[in-house]
C-alpha cells in the first residue's frame, strides 16, 4: 500500500491532522513533514512581520500561529516534499487551500485549493458564496480569486483558532441568501462545519475532510 507524504506549512508534530487521516484512511501508512521544521524561530518571526499581499496562517509545533508571506514558503514546502519522498511517500498532499503555483516535487502533489475550486464549480457555474478566510489579509487576493471564476462573494474572517468569532460569524449568514459557504482554510475540521451549518442555515464544505476522502480515494481504500 502506498504512503501518504502530510505537507504542513508550519511545524511538527500536528496530530489533528494525523488524527483525521488515520481516521479517513484506517490503515494507510502516513509520514507527516511541516514547512517549517528546519527553520529557526528568529527567521520565522522575521517573516511574519514582513507585509504580504497573500499571508498564510501557519501553526508552529507549541501550538502558536503566524501569518507568513507565501514565497517564504515556497522553497521550505520544496525542501519538505523531498524529504517525504525520500521517506518512502509516493503522494503527497499540502495541508493549506491557498493559491499555490505547482511545487517542485519529485512525487505527485493534491492542492485542496484546486480541489475545493472543482468541487464547487461542478455544483455551481455560479451563484453566491460566502468564502470564510482564516486572516483579514487574505480577503482582497480570495475575492479575487474567486469572482475570476465567476462566483458572486461575501468575505468573512475567522481563525481555525478562534471558533467562538466563526460561530458569530455563521450566526450573521442566517439571513443571507447563499448558495453555499467555503471554510477557506485547512485548520477548519468537521466540527466546526457542522457548527457553522447548523447556525447559518446553508450548506458548507470542509477541505479537511474532503481532502482526505479524495486521498484515500486515490490510494484505493
Amino acid at each position: 500500500m502506498e504512503t501518504l507524504g502530510i505537507l504542513t506549512l508550519g511545524q511538527t508534530p500536528r496530530h489533528d491532522i494525523e488524527r483525521l487521516f488515520k481516521t479517513c484512511m484506517p490503515g494507510v501508512p502516513t509520514i507527516i513533514e511541516g514547512g517549517l521544521d528546519n527553520t529557526k524561530q528568529s527567521f520565522i518571526e522575521a517573516f511574519a512581520r514582513e507585509n504580504s499581499e497573500y499571508p498564510l496562517l501557519v501553526v508552529l509545533a507549541d501550538g502558536t500561529t503566524r501569518q507568513l508571506p507565501m514565497y517564504r514558503l515556497i522553497p521550505r514546502l520544496e525542501e519538505a516534499a523531498c524529504r517525504l519522498s525520500d521517506r518512502g511517500a509516493r503522494l503527497l498532499v499540502l495541508m493549506c487551500t491557498g493559491n499555490f503555483a505547482d511545487l517542485q516535487s519529485p512525487v505527485p502533489v493534491i492542492y485542496p485549493g484546486r480541489l475545493v475550486s472543482a468541487v464547487v464549480s461542478a455544483m455551481f457555474p455560479s451563484g453566491r458564496l460566502c468564502i470564510v478566510v482564516p486572516n483579514s489579509g487574505q480577503k482582497a487576493p480570495v475575492r479575487v480569486i474567486w469572482e475570476a471564476r465567476g462566483f458572486e462573494v461575501i468575505i468573512k474572517v475567522a481563525s481555525p483558532k478562534t471558533p467562538s468569532l466563526l460561530y458569530h460569524e455563521a450566526d450573521e449568514l442566517r439571513d443571507q441568501k447563499l448558495d453555499l459557504v467555503v471554510l477557506d482554510c485547512m485548520g477548519f475540521n468537521q466540527e466546526q462545519a457542522h457548527e457553522v451549518r447548523r447556525r447559518s442555515g446553508h450548506r458548507v464544505i470542509c477541505p479537511q475532510r474532503l481532502v482526505a476522502q479524495v486521498c484515500a480515494e486515490i490510494i484505493g481504500i
